[in-house]
């Protein structure tokens, strides 16, 4: 808990509040500022964190951290640890320069937070706990259980210690639940009751209490055959979890129920369950002393148990006792009548306050009803009012209704939403006490009225990880996920969640985003298809979701039925924007829906390819329109709105834009808005290309982010179109050229490297489709496929394409930044190949092009290289002159991948100049940037310059948490030239914490990477390392073959290793020469010198003796 009472005085240098959750997940914020999980550098900083966190008042001698977290270890060993642990949890919690203040070493006592604010939810939960043993209350209960966000640290499994604590806390969860159950139960709330039983059953299937109190809330409501039916749910859980019968208690009750012994409205004395020591169980109030509720309504019984929405019916509530006019609102099938008649139920058991409608709770059910006019009459016969014959019904609403105090719940206004907006409103105007719950797929926006959207249900947010065992209960406790199993076990008894089925319901139901009635209807299909099926089916989800209730409205017993039913509700131009929205993947902005769906260009379009053109469909859309029919759309519940940043941005659920689709292609229009879309989006990033290079460098990637669905889509359908054969094309083709074209760098920028060269592969594969006009496009496309190919390590292709690329270029009038590209992966190869004097010469084409140009990006990333070039030959003060010019450049252009770029270099400079410190500093800053712009592979050579910083500065430990981060940067982006680099260091890290076998490992999978990029000067460094690692195991003459063939590997590349980084192997030489005679050595030395690069490859990687 907080250090701070509540309400004391915030001064202005007080640190921001550290909140720590554990429950359901660990997540930990300094103020408002999660820290994301992959800044926890190592693991043990976060274990300390955990550990401190449930510690008796948040600290732990330091000899008890030395035990939990490194039994293993020497002591001296241990303490090193619990010291490095320390500084990175420090880093990691505070900013550097701060005084430190979340972990302070005092004592002997490593103290969390003693100076700052703090919360940990485990204790805010074991308070509310407390809080509930006391009032026991159903406030003090809801608010504890709001508390309990999850199982405790869940990742944390097998550790025998947490284990213990998360089970106690699972238990008071539990106790909870069922002490909260059995107070609603025993005031005769018997729908809330069920609910808090059903999330215990959900938590512990076997939890035998649970399931005895669910029978007898169900026997209680006059739900007797549910009762007995949990009776038998609750036999299969016990067998099947605990291999145990029904106790002899639930035996008796369950005789009683069968027997009718047990009357409903008449509770039972409760069982007290055995694990309910923590909380006393409340003993309920004497019936008849409860006060008569008014049971004067028409609401009809359910013939399905409602499943979940407590948050979304505790605000329906909220809401309805603020306003007198409150309109639920949703998308077809969303489950607004659903909810609508949960709530009104809930509030007829109520007694007053909670109910505060002596008149009762009236249901009118509009569904079937087409003539507006008589919506009035409707409503006069649910009310039993009789219509007089001297005046209007409408009259005789308000003489009956004034002096009534009652709800009143429309049901499906959409299709009669003028009618009821205007009674609606003379009602509220003449009847003081009268409140209306409105359901309908539109507001009926008139004065006074609140409108709340019912959203979807809830789902899991992200695929499933962890402990798979788990999975049942994890995703279990999701609304979506609860609906389909309840409702699967309906037609299929047997079913249950598992392990292994969990994935595939989670996918099923976030197919269908969740929406209830697409929801049941998949579940329909369980017993005839299996769950693979069904998923596998969805993408035809109109002709799967059938076979609803035959009891339903007709509109609800198919997924087409129901978006039919939308579908004829709209104008004709709003049926028309409708339609073409679905050409949308993802979501949308109005200034794509204008310029995509409208028909502004009707004249070029007529002469377009389209099968189609839009005035003969006869509809025609002018841009100044969309804005408004958008917003109908989205008040219909159709169309999806979302903030964003500023700004709006609109999508439609997957389910609608399949149907959608449908009809935009039953109009013949398909073609011609792909079209559109794809012309806009290749305006949209041709436009962001030059930005990238700028001020708006990282505005414009979050913004293609945003857009990136849109942009696969055009992507794909110009592949598809392409392939066709057909007379456009080349046409398709050049499109995909320009797009892919415009495209790499934010590939390469958001670490797509893969993906990327896939589609640039797409392109070069269709050359024989792309004439003149695509001329510049192949310039691009090629001189991107080369950049992605070197980011890789693939010098080959790399090579080749960005010499075809240049060759190319050089038939335009000025070069550009693809000339600057090329021109900079041909160098860079040459660099990383050794050859120095062609790098050089690279370099200085390219900026003499440049400079000529006045092409500030391109003068920048050359004077860059060639101070990179510069300081690996050793020629320290050329490059600080080069690189400090670049950085000038860059920052006055805005370009911040270049600023970041080249500070990252002069802290290479700072490095083998053997400045540490500012190579830290420079080193970070760079990092800072790299990540702030979201640019994968600048990160990861950050890290990994930092990573030689804390070696050189025999922080060991540090060293190989930094090149391990690097290392799956590398990985993800599959650079093999990176991968090779930061595997050498890591193997160096290794052998200095004392881990040879480990180090030597890592050395050999570097070796094969730089073998295979040619990498000679990694290989050189290497191969000394094998050699001194034999020597260290008095293996002289394997150390001298090494040391020989190292030599012979050094001669070949015509320019020294960098000063700083080349280390002198004449000291271990000399030492492996005083282990043997001579001849020994000389024998092996000219051994080693003869082996061809294959061979001692070979050598060093089998340590076998060569022939």
């Amino acid at each position: 808990m907080s250090h701070r009472p509540s309400g004391a005085l915030v001064l202005a240098d007080e640190p921001p509040a550290l909140t720590l959750h554990l429950l359901g997940q660990f997540r930990v914020a300094v103020g408002p500022d999660v820290i994301r999980d992959q800044a926890w550098r190592l693991r043990k900083t976060k274990t300390l964190v955990k550990l401190l966190a449930l510690a008796p008042g948040h600290q732990l001698h330091r000899e008890q951290l030395l035990e939990l977290l490194w039994p293993e270890l020497r002591p001296e060993d241990a303490a090193h640890n619990l010291h490095q642990t320390l500084y990175v949890a420090r880093r990691t919690l505070q900013p550097r320069g701060k005084r430190e203040r979340y972990l302070v070493l005092q004592d002997e006592a490593v103290l969390l937070s003693p100076a700052a604010p703090l919360w940990v939810d485990v204790d805010a939960f074991e308070a509310a706990v407390e809080n509930a043993r006391r009032h026991k209350t159903s406030e003090s209960y809801e608010a504890a259980l709001d508390l309990y966000g999850g199982d405790l640290l869940p990742e944390d499994r097998y550790d025998d210690q947490i284990d213990r604590r998360r089970e106690a806390l699972r238990a008071e969860y539990h106790a909870l639940l069922l002490a909260l159950a059995t107070l609603e139960e025993a005031q005769g709330r018997y729908e809330r009751a069920e609910a808090m039983l059903q999330r215990l059953i959900a938590s512990d299937p076997a939890h035998e209490e649970a399931h005895r109190s669910l029978m007898r809330v169900y026997a209680l409501s006059g739900h007797r055959q549910q009762a007995l039916r949990q009776y038998q749910i609750m036999g299969e859980a016990l067998k099947r979890e605990v291999e145990a019968e029904p106790d002899p208690d639930t035996e008796r009750l369950y005789d009683d129920i069968v027997h009718n012994r047990l009357p409903a409205g008449e509770p039972a004395a409760p069982l007290l369950p055995r694990s309910m020591g923590a909380i006393p169980f409340p003993s309920p109030a004497p019936r008849a002393a409860e006060p008569k509720v008014a049971q004067q309504t028409n609401l009809p019984e359910p013939l399905a148990s409602f499943v979940g929405r407590e948050h979304e019916r505790a605000e329906v509530k909220r809401l309805l006792a603020t306003t007198r006019l409150l309109t639920l609102v949703g998308s077809g099938g969303c489950g607004k009548t659903r909810l609508a008649l949960q709530v009104a139920a809930e509030i007829c058991r109520e007694a007053p306050p909670a109910n505060p409608y002596r008149d009762g709770v009236w249901l009118v059910e509009l569904a079937d009803l087409n003539e507006p006019s008589l919506v009035p009459h409707i409503v006069a016969a649910a009310l039993n009012i009789v219509e007089p014959g001297g005046s209007t019904v409408l009259d005789a609403l308000h003489d009956q209704l004034k002096a009534r105090s009652l709800l009143l719940v429309l049901d499906n206004c959409e299709h009669l939403v003028q009618a009821c907006a205007h009674l609606c409103d003379s009602l509220l105007r003449a009847c003081p006490d009268l409140k209306i719950l409105v359901t309908s797929r539109e507001p009926l926006r008139i004065l006074g009225e609140l409108t709340w959207r019912v959203p979807s249900l809830s789902l899991p947010q992200s695929p499933l990880k962890g402990d798979r065992r788990r999975a049942p209960l994890d995703v279990g406790q999701y609304d979506a996920i609860r609906l389909f199993v309840e409702r699967a076990r309906a037609v299929e008894p047997p079913f249950n969640m598992t392990a292994d089925n969990a994935p595939v319901v989670t996918q099923i139901c976030a197919r269908l985003d969740g929406i209830p009635l697409a929801i049941e209807l998949a579940a329909s299909r369980v017993g005839t298809l299996s769950l693979e099926q069904i998923a596998a089916r969805l993408d035809d989800a109109f002709r799967l979701l059938t076979g609803g209730s035959r009891s339903a409205l007709p509109r609800q017993q198919t997924l087409r039925a129901l978006m039919d039913w939308s579908h004829d509700l709209l104008s004709d131009s709003e049926r028309v924007l409708w339609r073409r929205l679905a050409v949308f993947a993802g979501t949308f902005t109005l200034d794509a829906a204008e310029q995509v769906c409208s028909d502004k260009d009707i004249k070029d379009e007529a002469r377009a390819s389209s099968p189609l053109a839009p005035r003969q469909t006869g509809f025609i859309l002018h841009p100044s329109v969309v804005v408004e029919l958008l917003s109908q759309l989205v008040n219909k519940s159709l169309v999806l709105a979302e903030p964003a940043e500023g700004d709006v941005r609109y999508r439609l659920l997957q389910t609608v834009r399949q149907y959608a689709f449908e009809k935009l292609s039953a109009a013949g229009e398909d073609h011609l808005l792909r079209e559109r879309h794809r012309r806009y989006y290749l305006a949209l990033v041709e436009k962001a290309e030059p930005a990238l290079l700028g001020p708006a460098q990282a505005t414009e990637l979050k913004r293609l982010e945003a857009e990136y669905d849109n942009l696969l889509a055009a992507l794909t359908w110009s592949k598809q179109a392409s392939d066709r054969h057909g007379d456009d094309a080349s046409e398709h083709a050049a499109a995909l050229a320009q797009l892919c074209g415009a495209l790499w760098s934010l590939w390469y920028a958001r670490g797509s490297l893969n993906e990327g060269r896939q589609w640039l592969a797409e392109v070069l594969a269709r050359r024989p489709l792309l004439d003149e006009q695509s001329h510049g496009a192949l310039v691009k496309v090629l001189a991107g496929a080369g950049a992605l190919a070197w980011s890789q390590g693939d010098y080959a292709h790399a090579q080749a394409y960005s010499s075809e690329s240049l060759a190319l270029s050089e038939t335009a009038e000025h070069p550009t930044s693809m000339t600057v590209a090329a021109l900079t992966v041909l160098g860079i190869i040459a660099q990383d190949q050794g050859d120095y004097v062609r790098a050089t010469i690279v370099h200085e084409e390219s900026l003499r092009l440049m400079r000529a140009a006045e092409h500030a990006f391109g003068i920048g990333l050359t004077l860059n290289a060639l101070g990179n070039l510069a300081r690996l030959q050793g020629d320290y003060a050329r490059a600080l002159t080069l690189l400090d010019e670049a950085l000038g450049i860059q920052r006055a252009n805005g370009d911040q991948w270049g600023t970041a770029l080249s500070t990252h270099n002069l802290a290479q400079v700072a490095y083998d100049q053997g400045d540490t410190a500012r190579a830290k500093t420079l080193g970070d800053e760079a990092l800072r940037i790299f990540r702030a712009i979201g640019n994968t592979w600048g990160t990861a050579v950050a890290l990994f310059n930092l990573a030689e910083v804390a070696l050189r500065e025999q922080d060991a430990t540090s060293a190989r948490q930094l090149s391990t981060e690097a290392l799956g940067l590398y990985e993800a982006l599959d650079d093999k030239v990176g991968r090779g680099r930061v595997l050498h260091l890591l193997g160096q890290a290794l052998w200095a914490s004392g881990d040879r076998p480990g180090a030597l490992r890592v050395w050999r999978e570097s070796l094969q990477v730089r073998h295979q990029v040619g990498d000679k000067l990694g290989m050189v460094t290497l191969l000394e390392q094998f050699a001194a690692a034999a020597d260290s195991e008095g293996d002289s003459a394997r150390a001298a073959r090494l040391f020989g063939a190292a030599e012979v590997l050094q001669q070949s590349i015509t320019i020294a290793h960098p000063p700083a980084a080349r280390t002198d192997p004449s000291g271990s030489i000399a030492q492996a020469q005083t282990r043997c005679s001579a001849p020994e050595w000389q024998s092996a030395w000219a051994v080693g010198r003869a082996l061809s690069l294959d061979q001692v490859v070979g050598f060093a990687l089998n340590e076998s003796r060569p022939a």
